[in-house]
C-alpha cells in the first residue's frame, strides 16, 4: 500500500482558532485523501510562519521522504508547505526524485508540465505576499515609534495593555523593583552578581516569572526606554510612556558601568563597623582599620610611621552629638529655621522664575536642530548613522531640559524636604550614641558629615555643607576646628567648643549663605532616598 504524509500549519496560535485553523485543514486533507485512495501514515503538525525557513516540523518530515519512508505527501494548499522560494526549491526537487505530493485545495496535476508551472507561480505569488506583508508591518511599526509606542513586548518593569498599538504602564510590582535595581546600582556598592543575588531576593523576576540572570540585569541596566527613549535597531525615539527612572539617575548607573565611579564593595562580616571606611588617619592619609577588642570597637592606623593612633568608636559618636549640644531647644530652633526658610523663599522664587527663560529657549533650539537634521538626511547630505547619532543626542538633551524644569517646578517641595531632612538629621544626631543599629549609623554620620581624621586620640570632624554652614552661625574661636581644608593635625590647636546660636542675631546674607548651603547639600538627598527606599538603600552594603 502506498503511503502518505500529511502536513498541516498555521503562522500562529490565532490561526489556529481562525480562518484556515489546523482541524479544518486537516479535514479537507482528509476528505481528499477519502476521494483519491490515499492512505496517511503519519500527520506532522505546526504552529510557525512560513516566510523563513528552518521550521523544525517541515525539516524533518523532508528528511523522512528523502529516505523513503512514505511514497508522498499531502497539504492543504501551497502556500501551507512554503512561503519562501528556498523551501519551494527543496518541495520541486522532491518532486524530481518521484515524491509524489497533492494539494487538497488545488485541483493541480504536477505530473504535467502545466500543473508544475501553476505550482510555482502560486509559490511564488506566496512569497511576493510575505514581502509585501513585511513592508507593510514594519510601516505599522515605524508608525507606532513615530508616536512613542513601543509596538513589541513590554520590557521589565512595565505591563503591556492590549494591542500593540496601546502604551505600556508600570508594572504595580515589578516597576518599583526594576527602579531600585537601578538606584542599588548607581550607588556603587554592588557588583551585577550581587545585585542580581539581593534583587532576586527582593522578588524581581522577568516576563517569564523566572529570576534574572546576571546578563538578564546587565541588559535591563543598559535600556533607554526605563528613562523615555525607544531604542530599536539602532534607531532613536522619543517615547510617550511614563518614564520609570530618571535620565540623571540612568546616566549615574551608566558612569558606575563605565568605571568612571570606583565602586566600594562590602565584605561580609565587617557590616556591624558605624565607621568603617569612614575615618582616616590625618598622619598618613590611610584608612583607619576597625577592630573589636574586650567589646569595645577602635579604629587604629596600622602605618609604621604612625602607629600610636588609636581611637574609640564611642568617642567619636560622643564628639559628634556633642556639636548639636548648642541647640538646646529643638523644636524652637525647628521653627526658626522654617521662619528663615519662609523669608528666604521669596527671592528664590523669582531666581527660579528666570531660570525657565534660558530652558525655553534651548527646546526651541533643538526642534529647529531635529527640523534641519531630518531635512539632511532627505537630501541624503548626511548618512543614517550620522542622523540617528545626532538625533539620539537631541533627544536626551530634550529630556534633561524636561528634568531640569520638573526640578525647577519641584524645588519649592525639594527645598522644604532637604531642610526637613536636615533637622531630622540633626535630632538623630543628638542620640547617636544610643542608636543601636551600625547601619543606621553610618546612615546618619554619612549625611551629616564630608570626612573625620584622626590622629592619635585627637578627632577632627569635617562637616558636610549644610552642617558646616549652620555651625558657621555660632561663634567659632579663630583656632576652631571647623575650616574649609584641614591643616596638619600636629599644628591644630585650639577649643573645639562653640557658641550657642542666635536665629534671631543672623543678618539677610548670613541667612541666605546658610540656607543655599542647606538647600544644595547633595547628602540630603540620599537621606530622603534611603528613607523612602527600603532599609536605608542608598547606605545598603
Amino acid at each position: 500500500m502506498r503511503t502518505y504524509f500529511a502536513y498541516i500549519r498555521v503562522s500562529t496560535a490565532r490561526q489556529g482558532e481562525r480562518g484556515s485553523s489546523l482541524i479544518e485543514q486537516r479535514s479537507a486533507i482528509e476528505r481528499y485523501a477519502i476521494k483519491h485512495g490515499l492512505h496517511v501514515s503519519d500527520w506532522f503538525e505546526e504552529r510557525v510562519t512560513a516566510a523563513k525557513r528552518g521550521r523544525t516540523v517541515f525539516r524533518r518530515m523532508l528528511t523522512r521522504l528523502k529516505k523513503g519512508n512514505a511514497h508522498g505527501l499531502i497539504m492543504h494548499k501551497v502556500d501551507r508547505g512554503a512561503r519562501n522560494l528556498a523551501d519551494w526549491a527543496e518541495l520541486a526537487a522532491l518532486m524530481d526524485l518521484g515524491i509524489d505530493i497533492h494539494f487538497a485545495h488545488e485541483a493541480l496535476d504536477l505530473s504535467s508540465r502545466g500543473g508544475r508551472l501553476s505550482a510555482d507561480i502560486q509559490a511564488v505569488v506566496a512569497a511576493d505576499y510575505i514581502r509585501n506583508l513585511r513592508q507593510e508591518v514594519k510601516k505599522g511599526m515605524y508608525g507606532r515609534l513615530k508616536q512613542g509606542i513601543l509596538p513589541y513586548g513590554a520590557p521589565p518593569g512595565y505591563q503591556n495593555n492590549g494591542e500593540g498599538g496601546q502604551q505600556k504602564t508600570i508594572d504595580p510590582i515589578q516597576g518599583p523593583l526594576v527602579r531600585e535595581t537601578f538606584e542599588r546600582y548607581a550607588t556603587g556598592d554592588y557588583s551585577y552578581y550581587t545585585l542580581t543575588a539581593f534583587m532576586t531576593k527582593r522578588g524581581l523576576r522577568n516576563k517569564a516569572g523566572k529570576p534574572f540572570p546576571v546578563t538578564g540585569i546587565c541588559k535591563l541596566l543598559r535600556n533607554t526606554y526605563y528613562y523615555g527613549i525607544i531604542t530599536t535597531k539602532g534607531q532613536t525615539f522619543a517615547g510617550g510612556h511614563e518614564p520609570l527612572i530618571s535620565k540623571e539617575l540612568f546616566d549615574r548607573c551608566k558612569a558606575q558601568r563605565e568605571g568612571r565611579v570606583a565602586p566600594r564593595p562590602e565584605p561580609n562580616g565587617l557590616k556591624e563597623f558605624a565607621l568603617r571606611r569612614m575615618m582616616k588617619c590625618a598622619g598618613c592619609d590611610h584608612s583607619l582599620i576597625a577592630e573589636r577588642q574586650s567589646g569595645l570597637v577602635y579604629y587604629r592606623c596600622h602605618t609604621k610611621v604612625c602607629p600610636s593612633t588609636c581611637i574609640r568608636e564611642t568617642a567619636v559618636l560622643e564628639q559628634i552629638r556633642s556639636r548639636l549640644s548648642v541647640i538646646e531647644n529643638f523644636a524652637q530652633f525647628a521653627a526658626a529655621i522654617a521662619r528663615m526658610l519662609a523669608i528666604h523663599e521669596t527671592k528664590r522664587d523669582a531666581y527660579i522664575a528666570e531660570q525657565f527663560k534660558p530652558l525655553a529657549l534651548r527646546r526651541g533650539q533643538i526642534a529647529s536642530k531635529q527640523d534641519r537634521l531630518t531635512q539632511l538626511l532627505i537630501e541624503d547630505a548626511i548618512d543614517r548613522q550620522t542622523y540617528d547619532s545626532q538625533k539620539f543626542a537631541l533627544q536626551n538633551e530634550l529630556i534633561d531640559l524636561a528634568e531640569r524644569e520638573a526640578t525647577l517646578n519641584a524645588e519649592p517641595a525639594t527645598r522644604a524636604n532637604r531642610l526637613e531632612g536636615m533637622l531630622e538629621v540633626a535630632k538623630a544626631l543628638q542620640t547617636l550614641p544610643e542608636t543601636e543599629n551600625p547601619r543606621e549609623k553610618r546612615k546618619i554620620i554619612k549625611t551629616a558629615t564630608s570626612k573625620i581624621f584622626g590622629y592619635e586620640k585627637t578627632i577632627v570632624i569635617q562637616w558636610s555643607k549644610g552642617f558646616s554652614a549652620l555651625f558657621s552661625l555660632g561663634t567659632v574661636p579663630s583656632c576652631g576646628l571647623e575650616r574649609d581644608e584641614l591643616r596638619r593635625i600636629q599644628n591644630v590647636t585650639g577649643s573645639d567648643e562653640i557658641g550657642e546660636i542666635d536665629i534671631d542675631a543672623i543678618t539677610d546674607d548670613q541667612r541666605d549663605a546658610m540656607l543655599e548651603a542647606i538647600l544644595s547639600d547633595e547628602s540630603l538627598d540620599q537621606w530622603q532616598v534611603a528613607n523612602e527606599n527600603h532599609d536605608g538603600m542608598a547606605f545598603a552594603a
